[in-house]
């Protein structure tokens, strides 16, 4: 499958440019305001950072590695997070049986994960081992930064 990134044009969203074409699709995207970068969660790869010039993706990077990125969000600090669904799973090595079973299994496997772009590190917040997380999904960082909202099973 191939993903694509559109850049649609205000006021009636109607206009719209293609940005980047991939091998793979992400599933969620947001900008950081402190480094101005767009970063992307890609199910099959992990955290990309993209970086745009106008209509132009000028570079793209790999910053976090997962297995299966699923949300993405940023902190008014540029602090990142990222959900991974399934961390005892990767989509681009497996049978889509075996991410059938993941999801149903009832196992709890699901991250969050904390990228800090000043830094270039990452940690996990919540691993799988905790058993808090069955499914990762969504998340959403409150506005004074002081907790960060995970939908998760």
């Amino acid at each position: 499958p191939q993903g694509e990134l559109f850049k649609f044009l205000a006021p009636d969203f109607k206009d719209k440019k293609l940005l980047l074409q991939r091998t793979t699709w992400p599933l969620s995207g947001i900008f950081n305001p402190i480094d101005g970068l767009m970063y992307l969660a890609d199910p099959f790869i992990g955290l990309l950072s993209l970086k745009l010039e106008g209509d132009t993706a000028v570079e793209e990077k790999i910053v976090v590695h997962m297995n299966f990125a699923n949300q993405v969000s940023v902190g008014s600090d540029g602090m990142v997070y990222v959900t991974d669904t399934f961390s005892r799973i990767n989509l681009a090595f497996t049978k889509m049986a075996n991410f059938y079973h993941e999801m149903f299994s009832g196992a709890a496997t699901g991250q969050l994960i904390q990228y800090d772009p000043r830094t270039q590190t990452s940690k996990v917040l919540i691993d799988s081992s905790s058993g808090s997380l069955r499914i990762a999904n969504g998340v959403a960082v409150s506005k004074d930064n002081k907790f960060v909202y995970v939908q998760g099973k």
